[in-house]
């Protein structure tokens, strides 16, 4: 299992449990190295600084925070430390709502909670409540050096933690072109639609699903170590251009 990347309290009024908060996703893309193209050795990354010309090693470089162009303030260690608030050990809840008020755009990354010895009890006991209420809880954590608005529900057996992004983090959909559409769907178009949805309803199973694009990347890998030649394969996607046409063909295709 992997390390804890914090450790503190869930605090709810004058209750705190103790937990341990673990990262719940791991990458599962294929990584690749940069090579030379003439030799294929991996490339190497180095910190070099053009005003000493000279390679900088990780212990002579500190964290700078530009104020203007070229004016730089460097924090250290000790400076991250003397941030005094509580959610860096401690994430308090502040309030409850349904899951369905917070739009999915706003979650960032995922963490399972678990509970610490001689938190058990009440750390079941939120879970409980959570699942019969049918709500999540909202609070503030510092994770990385960040205080983060964080949203807290049960998951199968734990509870899992989601990090939300600020209101400012986030582009407005208003800000890109294109929203400004003229056409009108009629009511005919809609009932196809309505018809063309029904028929594609069914239960969602994540573990139904593969990352095809991976697997096929895969496929040449292996060829191109065999030494076999790579055939290039044509895609061909045809716009709509008579949409009710579209809907009842698609509607057919479905039927059969």
């Amino acid at each position: 299992m992997s390390h804890a990347i914090w450790e503190g309290y869930i605090s709810i009024g004058l209750v705190n449990i103790p937990v341990k908060i673990y990262s719940a996703i791991s990458s599962s893309a294929l990584s690749f190295r940069l090579l030379c193209k003439k030799c294929h050795t991996p490339l190497k990354y180095e910190r070099y600084c053009p005003k000493c010309k000279k390679h900088v090693r990780w212990d002579e470089t500190v964290k700078g925070y530009e104020l203007t162009k070229g004016e730089f303030v460097v924090l250290e260690d000790k400076d991250f430390e003397h941030v005094k608030l509580e959610s860096k050990k401690k994430l308090e809840i502040e309030f409850f709502t349904h899951e369905y008020d917070i739009d999915p755009l706003y979650m960032n990354k995922s963490y399972y909670v678990l509970p610490e010895r001689g938190g058990e009890k009440a750390y079941l006991l939120l879970k409980e409540i959570l699942q019969i209420t049918s709500k999540v809880a909202v609070g503030r954590v510092i994770i990385k050096n960040r205080e983060r608005v964080a949203m807290l529900r049960p998951f199968k057996q734990g509870m899992l933690l989601t990090t939300l992004h600020y209101i400012e983090d986030i582009l407005p959909i208003e800000s890109f072109p294109g929203l400004n559409i003229s056409e009108r769907v009629s009511r005919e178009e809609l009932e196809l639609a309505k018809e063309l949805v029904r028929r594609y309803t069914k239960p969602f199973h994540l573990e139904k699903f593969r990352d095809r694009y991976k697997e096929a990347l895969m496929e040449i890998i292996k060829k191109k170590a065999r030494g076999e030649k790579i055939r290039p394969v044509e895609l061909e996607i045809k716009e709509t251009k008579d949409l009710m046409k579209a809907l009842k063909a698609s509607i057919q295709i479905k039927k059969k």
